[in-house]
């Protein structure tokens, strides 16, 4: 039995956020926690982590607390999940010492925002579309 993705079985906004959030706080603690902190030539990839994952966890926030709103900072939390998939490689981390755990952390944490945020994005969209159903019956079913 397969289950249609609806507004009933959609993960919640705030779910979505809360998740999105904490990988975006995890971004600039993990150089220090994996043991690939920033030196020499491994100083942009450091910067760019935090930079990114300060205004993903920012985004997310806002999310969290409006989730019904604000679709487009989902699509913008996308594009920094696809960044930190390209940015070790942008940025030439294969010249540190550690970039086996920079990169991996990067691609991994890169495809978990994007995934969350388009699951996001589309659980708001379905349901605007549930409560435009609703609001007008002449449309379709809900």
């Amino acid at each position: 039995m397969t289950t249609r993705w609806s507004p009933r079985t959609a993960p919640t906004g705030r779910a979505v956020a809360a998740v999105t959030f904490l990988a975006g706080i995890w971004l600039p603690a993990a150089p220090f926690v994996l043991g690939y902190a920033p030196a020499g030539e491994g100083v942009g990839g450091y910067w760019s982590d935090s930079v990114t994952g300060v205004v993903i966890a920012v985004l997310a926030l806002v999310r969290a607390v409006a989730p019904d709103r604000l679709l487009r900072l989902s699509l913008v939390n996308a594009a920094l999940g696809m960044w930190l998939v390209a940015s070790p490689f942008v940025l030439g981390y294969r010249a540190r010492g550690h970039a086996p755990e920079a990169i991996g952390n990067d691609v991994v944490v890169g495809l978990l925002v994007f995934v969350l945020a388009v699951a996001g994005a589309l659980a708001t969209y379905q349901r605007r579309r549930a409560g435009a159903a609703d609001r007008h019956p002449l449309r379709g079913e809900p």
